[in-house]
């Protein structure tokens, strides 16, 4: 049956191949001889009919494209573009774009005619399934905690394949080469027989494939006693000439696996070969890590015990000078109070700065962190009614473990001068540090809101044992100099290298 004038003429608008024309009173469906010719139904008609779409349409996209055309139909739409896949003419299913417009209307604006033309983009959909199967694979794969559950992962996905129901992966012996399971199936023991016990290198699968797949289809007759497939994948997975695994497919319905899927597992079956063998070499890196950790268990335990004792040893040092001031009398107390005062707030510092250290596992610590843990804990020591606000500046800088400790020092001192001559004046107590680089130079600025330095400490003429700490720790540890002033209030500058931070 030839399609119509007017019918062609709507075609050749459309400007495509596989023509069909939908006569929706009666639901046939004509398709031209292109059309045919191109899924295998026919060389010489120049059309073929079809009763309905149920006849071609796969199963699964038979609903969207009823919702597609019902639209287009129905006078919502005035026309359809939808991709599903179609059966030919051998059995297989193609995945074809099917464009229609409207070809004309009955009285009560429902279409009584359709026309529209199907182009092939079976390989650009298969590709795109290619690429989604093998992300899916990655992703099993990636996410695995060891070899074993790689290899568990990747055989879940490919069994997943039509029409295979059932797999199981052998791998290679480490010292014998022997083909071993390491993931059973519960069917195609016939072939399980024939693989197992070989050695990798010398098995005519692995050696004739060279990481192809092998197909059983149909399968020989079974064994007495031995449940036999109806056909059968065997995939070596190779990566640098080297059999890493093998997986065997089987499906107890089908006597032939479709092309679709033949075409996946020649795809992908050198991808999973650098793959799994990405996760032998991480395997074999986290058993070297676990000897590794195993080794460096006692010396852990070690370091935590030297921290723990350290820092009871602190403590108890604090906790000894908090006794000592007990027994002082009136006059003694007058002058030694605020030494071991000024002691203890050091040892605390220290402390503080070694449980840093311990948590971070001697890592180097971000001096902005440390300055402003150092500040938190020595001025929180304030009288009844004070409150403090206290900013410090983020920086990157990083200080090590034995700059750490000196610099928490430097910085307790002065967070301990500000306690003595700025508390007895303010209320609110403010505390400013600001730690910028410029250059090759680091300078921190500590400033607070107190009276300032008297005229003979600006003048160098007199100095106590906090500033000339400070001094001394700058000078020795960083190379740095101190630098006092006043602007409403004691300014505090530290002006040192930041290579020497860096290099030390």
């Amino acid at each position: 049956m030839e399609l119509s004038a007017r019918t062609l003429t709507q075609l050749l608008e459309l400007s495509g191949f596989g023509c069909w024309e939908w006569d929706t009173n009666s639901s046939i469906i004509r398709f031209d001889g292109r059309w045919a010719r191109a899924l295998g139904y026919t060389e010489n008609n120049d059309a073929l009919e079809f009763q309905s779409w149920d006849m071609l349409v796969h199963p699964d996209d038979l609903q969207r494209l009823r919702a597609s055309l019902e639209a287009m139909l129905s006078g919502n739409r005035s026309g359809s573009v939808i991709d599903y896949r179609i059966l030919t003419a051998s059995g297989n299913y193609i995945w074809i774009l099917d464009r229609a417009i409207i070809g004309s209307r009955d009285d009560s604006g429902r279409a009584s005619r359709a026309v529209g033309y199907q182009m092939d983009i079976n390989q650009d959909r298969r590709a795109d399934e290619r690429l989604l199967f093998q992300r899916k694979l990655g992703s099993a794969i990636s996410s695995s905690t060891g070899y074993r559950e790689a290899l568990s992962g990747t055989l879940n996905i490919l069994v997943e394949l039509p029409p295979f129901d059932d797999g199981a992966a052998l791998a290679p012996d480490a010292d014998t080469g022997e083909l071993e399971p390491v993931i059973q199936g519960t069917t195609g023991s016939m072939l399980m027989d024939a693989l197992a016990g070989y050695r990798s290198s010398e098995h005519p699968i692995c050696r004739a494939s060279c990481g192809s797949p092998v197909y059983f289809s149909p399968m020989p007759g079974p064994e007495e006693g031995i449940k036999s497939p109806n056909c059968a994948c065997v995939l070596p997975v190779e990566y640098d000439g080297e059999l890493i695994a093998i997986f065997l497919f089987t499906s107890s319905t089908e006597s032939e696996v479709p092309l679709h899927s033949r075409d996946v597992l020649g795809t992908v079956s050198r991808w999973i070969g650098r793959a799994l063998s990405m996760v032998l070499n991480v395997q074999h890196l986290e058993q070297m890590y676990e000897q590794a950790r195993k080794d460096s268990e006692s010396r852990e335990e070690l370091l935590r015990e030297v921290n723990h004792r350290v820092k009871n040893n602190l403590a108890a040092i604090v906790g000894l000078l908090y006794a000592e001031q007990r027994f002082l009398d009136s006059e003694q107390s007058d002058v030694w109070k605020p030494i071991q005062q000024d002691l203890i707030c050091r040892i605390q510092g220290l402390a503080l700065v070694h449980s840093m250290l311990s948590a971070s596992r001697w890592t180097p610590l971000p001096i902005s962190e440390l300055v402003q843990r150092i500040l938190d804990s020595t001025l929180k020591a304030l009288p009844s009614g004070k409150q403090l606000h206290l900013t410090v500046s983020p920086s990157r800088i990083l200080l090590k473990s034995d700059q750490a400790h000196q610099f928490g020092m430097l910085m307790n001192e002065l967070a301990t001068n500000t306690l003595k001559y700025v508390v007895p004046h303010r209320d609110l107590i403010e505390v400013k540090v600001d730690i910028e680089p410029v250059g090759n130079r680091v300078i921190i600025t500590y400033r607070d809101n107190g009276p300032g330095f008297p005229e003979d400490v600006l003048s160098l003429e007199r100095h106590n044992l906090g500033l000339e700490l400070v001094r001394n720790i700058l000078r020795s540890l960083l190379g740095g100099e101190v630098t006092l002033s006043n602007d409403g209030g004691a300014v505090v500058e530290l002006n040192f290298s930041r290579k020497r931070i860096e290099e030390d």
